[in-house]
Order: structure tokens, then C-alpha cells, then sequence
């Protein structure tokens, strides 16, 4: 996906490639998002690695469309800042697929994937 493109769907739901937080603002509006650490991340060998190093791995779930946003996160030594680095964007359609999103027709409530156009009513809306 194109960055400029990349960039614009972000913009749309308050989001950016590079987010940094500290202890007393927030990187983006919350309540639009249930945030969420996947399983299969917990499950893996690099978790381990990356607590070692202040890392982690995080997907915002974008509540009204269904668009997962996976952003690596790092920790300055003292906790007191969070930075974010996108990773991905995709959804999980109603098979449980991960699709990566290559545009977002948040009007129309599309998804343009490799897979085709897929309506938000086709994203699985559970999140792990």
C-alpha cells in the first residue's frame, strides 16, 4: 500500500504511522478503539525477547468499521513514554482470514483488499 494512502486512512480514525504518549496525553482518542494484544502474540517466542526490551505488540481495533491497526510499541526506561510504530493494517473476515486492507471507503463502508471489496458487514467484529 501506497504511504500517502497508508497515511489518509489513519488521518480519517485519528490515527499516524508514529504516535508517541506520555503520561499526560494520549497518542489518539481511545474510546474509538478496544485495544487488544493478539493471542498468537502471547503465545510467541519474540514476546519474551521484546519484554526485554521494553517492546510490544498491539492492535487497536477500530470499533465502528472493524479495521485492526498493529502498531509495535516501545518504552522509554522510565515508563513515561509510549511510542507507537505501525506495523499493519488489516481485517478478519467473517471465516476468521486475515485480509490486509490496501483502502478504506469509511462512507460507503467498503474495505479494498487483494481479495476484493469486502463491506464492513463481512469483518468479523470479535477481537482477541
Amino acid at each position: 500500500m501506497e504511504k500517502l494512502r497508508i497515511n489518509q486512512i489513519l488521518d480519517s480514525i485519528g490515527l499516524r504511522e508514529e504516535m508517541e504518549e506520555n503520561n499526560s496525553e494520549d497518542a489518539f482518542k481511545k474510546q474509538h478503539f478496544h485495544i487488544y494484544t493478539s493471542l498468537e502474540y502471547q503465545q510467541s517466542e519474540r514476546k519474551g525477547r521484546d519484554e526485554v526490551h521494553r517492546m510490544s505488540e498491539v492492535t487497536l481495533f477500530h470499533k465502528p468499521s472493524g479495521l485492526r491497526i498493529e502498531y509495535l510499541t516501545t518504552e522509554n526506561y522510565y515508563g513515561e513514554r509510549l511510542r507507537y510504530k505501525l506495523k499493519s493494517i488489516y481485517i478478519i473476515n467473517k471465516i476468521n482470514k486475515k485480509v490486509t486492507v490496501a483502502d478504506v471507503d469509511f462512507a460507503g463502508k467498503l474495505f479494498y483488499t487483494a481479495d476484493g471489496i469486502i463491506p464492513f458487514l463481512k469483518v468479523n467484529y470479535e477481537f482477541f
